[in-house]
């Protein structure tokens, strides 16, 4: 661990709430998805704009906050973050009232470039404070976030949709905020060596510029990438089946995505258990495996036509075991082959947002709105996934640490 005589431990609870408030605010809103469609007298494809539009947001914001937490710190940036990502909200809930459909796809824009501060800046704070392989034991646990966050954003999101109407999901996220930014007073400050040139335009060209040189750095964004993937693009499609086609209410689609986050818990305390026992490329190897094997039977039940909330759902929990593991000894990876830390969790993030950018504009397309596209795309997903973990392998052994 960094200097503990200078810097106490961050809170594991407040690193764990400020990650998921991307999360949550990702998917909260997903279960009146048809609504929103009813209420704007909009297409299905075209009302997924909105989470197309809030990647997009996501993935530039971890371009953003990497200069400014080291020029200005670790708690600023999530000051600025946070207070966009309220009034984001707030524009959401304004878009309501005014029935203005672009409205709400901007205000997701906007609260999507305020809430990537969390990962970006929780990241690097791991990587300011924390060691092997103690850093991927505590990347581990807070990748729960991508499993509590999403989970109890969807049921939250279920029962305020069905009890309280589409637009109090976005009157939640706005009080989230809020509190997150009370609660960041707690938060201790890691960045000890402030670099007042950070957010110099020439030094940002240079650390970005030299990170999209770095092959591991890349690589592994992309390879979070589409682990990440199949969350965003379940969280699109999803409910359009579940829904529209299984005649599912919006609060038992809720409920029902407890069942994929707890793939996503066994995934996280399993790479959080074995971080000490197994090399992070063997147990990205063994996530590899186990993406597959769910994305191939979700492909054989939908391929002979066997539709249902269990087809749907179950082979999905089994696929997204693999994506914490991935994520968590992936970054830790380029982490300890990076000693700009801010720097290069920006770049690996905006590589993995970006890629999940590509398949959600994908499975939103008319042509691809089909059952069958699901799990097709997360096949080829599954594909590129073990492609890309060969070309890290082989890159693993040759680099050496940079700069």
């Amino acid at each position: 661990m960094t200097d503990q005589v200078k810097i106490k431990e961050p809170p594991l609870f407040l690193m764990f709430l400020l990650i998921c408030i991307g999360t949550i605010g990702a998917v909260l809103y997903t279960p009146a998805l048809p609504l929103i469609t009813d209420h704007f007298n909009i297409s299905d494809d075209l009302s997924e704009l909105t989470m197309t539009f809030y990647l997009i947001g996501y993935a530039v914001g971890q371009l953003i906050y990497g200069p400014i937490s080291n020029r200005l710190g670790r708690k600023p940036a999530l000051y600025i973050g946070l207070s966009i990502a309220a009034f984001g909200a707030l524009l959401s809930v304004l878009a309501y009232y005014l029935n203005s459909f672009w409205l709400l796809t901007f205000s997701r824009l906007v609260f999507s470039l305020g809430a990537s501060a969390g990962i970006q800046v929780i990241f690097t704070v791991i990587g300011d404070f924390y060691k092997p392989p103690r850093n991927s034991q505590i990347l581990s646990y807070l990748t729960l976030a991508f499993a509590i966050g999403p989970s109890i954003g969807i049921t939250i999101g279920g029962y305020l949709t069905e009890y309280l109407g589409w637009v109090s999901c976005f009157y939640f996220l706005f009080i989230y905020c809020i509190i997150l930014l009370i609660l960041v007073k707690l938060f201790p400050e890691t960045n000890l060596e402030k670099d007042p040139h950070a957010t110099k335009l020439k030094n940002i060209s240079f650390e970005y510029f030299s990170k999209f040189k770095d092959k591991k750095v890349v690589v592994g964004g992309v390879l979070i990438g589409a682990a990440v993937a199949f969350s965003y693009i379940f969280a699109t499609a999803a409910p359009f089946i579940a829904i529209n086609r299984l005649g599912v209410n919006p609060s038992k689609y809720g409920l029902l995505n407890l069942m994929p986050s707890l793939g996503l818990v066994i995934g996280a305390l399993t790479s959080a258990a074995f971080a000490k026992y197994i090399p992070p490329l063997k147990l990205v190897l063994y996530a590899c495996i186990v993406t597959s094997i769910g994305a191939c039977v979700m492909l054989i039940f939908f391929g002979f036509n066997f539709l249902n909330i269990y087809t749907l759902f179950i082979p999905f929990t089994i696929a997204i075991i693999g994506q914490p593991i991935i994520e968590a000894n992936v970054i830790c990876l380029a982490l300890e082959c990076n000693k700009n830390k801010a720097t290069t969790t920006a770049i690996i993030n905006f590589i993995n947002l970006s890629l999940s950018v590509i398949f959600v504009v994908l499975i939103s397309l008319p042509a691809t709105i089909v059952p069958i596209s699901l799990p097709i795309l997360f096949t080829g997903l599954a594909a590129l996934i073990f492609y890309l973990y060969k070309k890290l392998k082989d890159l693993h052994n040759d680099q050496k640490p940079t700069s």
